[in-house]
């Protein structure tokens, strides 16, 4: 079920309904930019956008979704924050110099 599919659905005209793809990837596109100081966010409406911005979406497609677990899995390191390091000689026993 498309995005244009969906227009149609509910009333817009077949002609205009067409477009309607396109328009998800221009305002996903330049939703991305506007957050590209946000990356999880970015990342997010990205990923959005490439599955209901294709013209044909099928019931498998709405898998990819899952990719928008990444920024939970892998969150992003702020360079303002120091992490952390325990010192050589914790992690590995012996290693003092």
């Amino acid at each position: 079920m498309s995005v244009g599919l969906i227009a149609r659905l509910l009333g817009v005209d077949p002609s205009l309904a067409n477009l309607a793809p396109w328009l998800v990837l221009a305002l996903g596109s330049a939703a991305i930019v506007l957050f590209r100081d946000r990356p999880a966010l970015s990342w997010s409406v990205a990923v959005i956008v490439m599955v209901f911005g294709f013209g044909a979406v099928h019931i498998h497609t709405f898998a990819l979704l899952l990719a928008l677990a990444a920024p939970m899995a892998w969150p992003q390191r702020h360079p303002d924050r120091a992490v952390e390091t325990a010192p050589l000689e914790a992690v590995v026993p012996g290693s003092a110099t």
